[in-house]
C-alpha cells in the first residue's frame, strides 16, 4: 500500500476496487459491502502461512496491518468476496501478518493463497488534510494552470525524492511529473476526478516521451 504526505515523499500504496464491485449485492446480509467507490482498498493478497493456526503474510505489503482493521473481504472484488473477521491478537506491530476467524490452520491458508485482501478505507489512519492515497489520484484528469487538459494519471511511483505522477495524453505520450505542491494544487480530498496544476503545461513540454 502507498500513502503520501501532501508535502513529502510517500509510504503506502493501495488499490481501488473495480467499478462493477460497487453495485448493491442482491443478498441483503451483505449490506456491509455497500458503499461508495472509495470505501474498499486492496492491501495485497493472502501470502505464505505464518505459524500453524491460520495466520498469514499479506503479500505485496511491507507495513503492518492497521490495528483498527476489524473486518476484511477476500476475493477479486469486495461485492462478491467473503467477509472475514480479523483476529486482533494475530496482528504484529512490525510485520504484515494477520489471521482470520474463518481460517484456522495452514492447510486452509494454502488453499486461498493469492486471493486479494480488501479492507475498509475507514480502517486506515489517514489524515485527509495532510496525506493522500496513490489511488486517490490514479485515473484523474490533469489540467494546467490555464485550464488546458494535459492527460490522465495512469500510474504513481516514488524513486526516493518525491512521488511521481505518470501522465498519459490522448495520443499515448507520457510525462513523469513530480507530484509536489510546487506544481500541484494539493487541496483535493478523497478520490479525485480532476487534478489542477499551479503551472502551465509548457513547463514540462520537453519532458514528454512518445508511445
Amino acid at each position: 500500500m502507498r500513502r503520501s504526505p501532501r508535502s513529502r515523499r510517500s509510504s503506502l500504496n493501495v488499490q481501488r476496487p473495480p467499478r462493477h464491485a460497487l453495485k448493491k449485492p442482491s443478498n441483503p446480509s451483505r449490506d456491509l459491502l455497500v458503499g461508495d467507490e472509495d470505501r474498499w482498498l486492496s492491501i495485497g493478497a493472502v501470502g505464505k502461512p505464518h505459524g500453524l493456526r491460520g495466520a498469514f503474510f499479506v503479500s505485496g505489503r511491507s507495513e503492518p496491518i492497521p490495528a483498527s482493521c476489524e473486518t476484511v473481504v477476500l476475493g477479486d472484488d469486495p461485492a462478491s468476496g467473503r467477509v472475514c473477521v480479523v483476529v486482533p491478537s494475530s496482528l504484529l506491530p512490525d510485520r504484515p501478518v494477520m489471521a482470520l476467524q474463518e481460517y484456522s490452520d495452514r492447510t486452509a491458508i494454502e488453499a486461498i493463497r493469492g486471493t486479494k485482501v480488501w479492507i475498509p478505507r475507514s480502517s486506515l489512519p489517514i489524515d485527509e488534510g495532510a496525506e493522500y492515497l496513490w489511488s486517490d489520484v490514479t485515473g484523474a484528469e490533469v489540467y494546467d494552470a490555464a485550464g488546458i487538459f494535459m492527460g490522465r494519471i495512469v500510474d504513481m511511483a516514488n524513486y526516493g525524492a518525491s512521488d511521481i505522477a505518470v501522465i498519459e495524453d490522448d495520443k499515448g505520450n507520457r510525462l513523469e511529473m513530480p507530484f509536489v505542491g510546487v506544481y500541484v494544487d494539493m487541496s483535493f480530498r478523497g478520490k479525485a476526478k480532476r487534478v489542477n496544476l499551479l503551472v502551465d503545461a509548457a513547463v514540462f513540454l520537453e519532458l514528454w516521451t512518445g508511445p
